[in-house]
């Protein structure tokens, strides 16, 4: 099995038990799972009536690509640091890119303490 291959897999089961953990918020929102695994796209989102709010919400809990044997965080909307959990899955530290940093904040993506705390 390929790199690619572990980390789709592993992406795909951790979206899922995230979907399936979240399934129905206290809010109202349901949590669907979309995985692309043909384009390498990993999605939770979290949709439905918000009772709270009384209207219809539409979230994207987190979006994760798998580029190039790289686990890239697009969006984090959630207060949940995953990190550890991929790494636990079996993703390499080096592996894990933050990709909604600017460029000029490349420093700051080697160290992931300071991002994701």
């Amino acid at each position: 099995m390929t790199k690619q291959e572990s980390y789709s897999n592993i992406l795909s089961a951790f979206v899922t038990d995230f979907a399936e953990k979240y399934e129905q918020a206290p809010s109202g929102l349901s949590t669907i799972a979309l995985i692309d695994k043909e384009r390498h796209h990993y999605q939770a989102l979290m949709l439905g009536y918000n009772e709270e709010q009384e209207k219809f919400s539409f979230v994207v809990a987190f979006h994760l690509d798998l580029i190039e044997d790289q686990v890239w965080v697009q969006a984090n909307n959630t207060d949940w640091d995953f990190s550890n959990d991929l790494l636990e899955r079996g993703v390499s530290e080096k592996d894990i890119v933050i990709g909604w940093l600017p460029e000029n904040a490349e420093s700051y993506k080697s160290s992931k303490e300071k991002i994701l705390a």
